[in-house]
């Protein structure tokens, strides 16, 4: 266990030296955790299309030790890492025991332990951890998959014991909690029906009970599914796929993620889907053709290497549950993906490295030292991989230039450098490569959406207009992308199409403010006092405890000449925001006297 920990602290200790990398939802939600109803929050967001509100506690436990230096979650990730090594070493460890026809609780051999070793060290020192560690934002793929080991580990025990409740409530705990970090584990039940096949042979007939207790298990995945698909929908609108697309791009990242954990080179941030998908090509019928091969494979092996098939199942289980809840339209693939998805992987080639040691049927003596030899230079040259792609995470700006050189036709890539630059003041640059983003990838809602908002700085308002347009356009039903349309409208003096644009974006959310007060804006500039009063006071109804409305009101009134109304609007704001400085210059002005005098 030691000498796990210590390669997995070795392999990625590099990125202690890291800065925080695209984690704009970490920081944006950590400013506000000061106000009293920041953890009822954490429990309900589903903040970037995850519900992790564990996670959310992690990164607040962070925050309270290490403020926002982000080594300190650098090492949290790292430590967190090292355990997770240690499970995987446990689970295989409990496995072989498991697999044991007679006599199960013998005590591990020598080669049970490095078996359960070996599965762990490639877990813990494989380039593709790299991204679930050293980028922050993911911390619940390494917290879930923590509580997700806890779980089966305490599930393999209550199969070996004959009093099992305390065992399964144990294992359940440790499902919840899983869950509550992230969607990895929804497909958990299927896997343990896979483990009770083999190696824990419970399925005979009659296991009645066995079935039984999956219930309170699929009772968990259940719930861990539905909100897990209804934190999908907050991710960012992006153009779904079809049917076909969806197919062939699941049975390419089962081929992608098994090639990239093979062959661990020209790792890249992003593996970009390509848009429009050209799905009679060699690359995708290739892709479903081998995987078609390597199911008709594993299913001849089935009986003779029953390991085999279970790790391939349990990692198309764990794939796509992961991909299923977490990818977006625009990922073919992803390294954080094949963090959980890895590990049976692992675990079959150490079990298959120590067992070629120790196979009684070898004629070679140095059978056992080559074995060795090979593993500790596997074990080196992939902790060598990993330290070097570690400095990759440094920064938003290193490393979408390094996304940006691995694929220059990317869209997202771009649109991600461009997103860099712009908080590195690199305006220019930043204009020009969301230019180049939406010409690689005009459905990018994000790239059409920023690239309105930048060129409004500028200001360039028909260019602007062209880009809001072309948003609205991929999300016709986003009311927010149509005030934006509608401000810029307004600036380029179209009064009338940016009424007609509020009015929608009202229609599409009635029960939002930032569309009426919008209107009430446009109403304001325009002359037009009467309709604006009517315009805010709606907004008031529906959110009467907002100073801001109260204070528009008053404006409005005052426009109209109705300086009593105005005086009693301003009264309003001071009430419910006392510091507020600009109404209490209005009732000033309105008044004559000092608020209250």
């Amino acid at each position: 266990m030691a000498i796990l920990g210590s390669a997995s602290v070795l392999s990625l200790v590099p990125c202690l030296d890291n800065g925080f990398a695209d984690d704009a939802h970490l920081i944006d939600g950590q400013r506000h955790w000061g106000e009293p109803e920041r953890f009822g929050w954490m429990w309900t967001s589903f903040s970037g299309g995850r519900y992790q509100p564990l996670a959310w506690m992690s990164w607040e436990l962070d925050r309270r030790l290490w403020e926002f230096r982000p080594g300190g979650y650098h090492l949290s990730s790292l430590v967190l890492h090292a355990i997770n090594g240690v499970l995987v070493y446990w689970l295989g460890l409990t496995l072989i025991r498991g697999g044991r026809r007679a006599a199960p609780e013998v005590r591990p051999t020598g080669a049970d332990h490095a078996a359960a070793g070996l599965g762990g060290l490639l877990f813990a020192v494989h380039p593709l951890r790299v991204e679930a560690v050293a980028w922050a934002w993911q911390r619940g793929i390494v917290l879930s998959t923590l509580f997700l080991l806890v779980a089966v580990l305490f599930y393999l025990g209550a199969a070996r014991r004959e009093r099992a409740w305390p065992w399964h409530l144990a294992a359940l705990a440790g499902y919840g909690l899983s869950l509550l970090s992230g969607p990895l584990g929804v497909a958990l039940p299927v896997a343990l029906v896979v483990l009770d096949g083999y190696p824990l042979r419970r399925l005979a007939r009659g296991a009645r009970g066995v079935w039984l207790e999956k219930l309170p298990y699929l009772a968990l995945a259940a719930a861990g599914t539905m909100v897990g698909c209804l934190a999908r929908q907050q991710m960012p609108s992006v153009p779904s796929l079809s049917a076909a697309e969806h197919l062939v791009r699941t049975v390419y990242g089962l081929a992608f993620h098994a090639w990239k954990t093979v062959w661990p080179f020209d790792l890249s941030p992003l593996y970009e889907f390509e848009a429009p998908v050209r799905l009679v090509s060699w690359k995708y019928l290739g892709t479903v053709t081998g995987v078609a091969g390597a199911v008709l494979l594993l299913m001849r092996l089935g009986r003779r290497a029953p390991a085999i098939g279970v790790a391939a199942t349990c990692y198309v289980l764990a794939l796509l549950a992961t991909a299923g809840l977490m990818q977006s339209s625009w990922e073919a693939g992803a390294d954080r993906y094949a963090y959980l998805a890895s590990i049976p992987g692992m675990l079959l080639a150490g079990a298959g490295m120590a067992g070629l040691a120790v196979h009684p049927a070898r004629s070679v003596r140095w059978t056992a030292p080559g074995v060795f030899l090979i593993a500790v230079g596997l074990g080196v040259g992939l902790g060598w991989l990993t330290r070097q792609q570690c400095p990759v995470w440094r920064d938003p700006l290193s490393l979408w230039e390094y996304a940006s050189r691995k694929c220059p036709k990317s869209g997202v890539a771009t649109y991600r450098l461009a997103q860099a630059c712009r908080q590195q003041g690199e305006w220019d640059r930043a204009l020009q490569l969301l230019r180049a983003a939406v010409g690689l990838r005009p459905s990018l809602l994000e790239a059409q959406w920023d690239l309105g908002n930048a060129l409004m700085e500028i200001p360039r308002i028909e260019e602007a207009i062209g880009a809001y347009r072309a948003a609205v356009a991929l999300a016709p039903g986003s009311p927010q992308i149509r005030i934006e349309l509608a401000n810029a409208l307004a600036a380029g003096g179209q009064f009338e199409e940016a009424e007609r644009q509020l009015r929608q974006a009202i229609a599409l959310a009635p029960s939002h403010i930032a569309p009426r007060r919008a209107l009430g804006h446009l109403f304001l500039s325009r002359g037009r006092p009467d309709q604006a009063v009517e315009t805010f006071q709606a907004a008031i109804e529906l959110a009467p405890a907002r100073a801001e409305l109260h204070y528009d009101l008053g404006r409005a009134y005052l426009a109209a000449g109705c300086k009593e109304a105005a005086a009693a609007a301003f009264q309003e704001v001071l009430r419910i925001d006392p510091s507020h400085g600009a109404a209490s210059r209005a009732l000033r002005q309105v008044t004559g006297e000092e608020p209250g005098g």
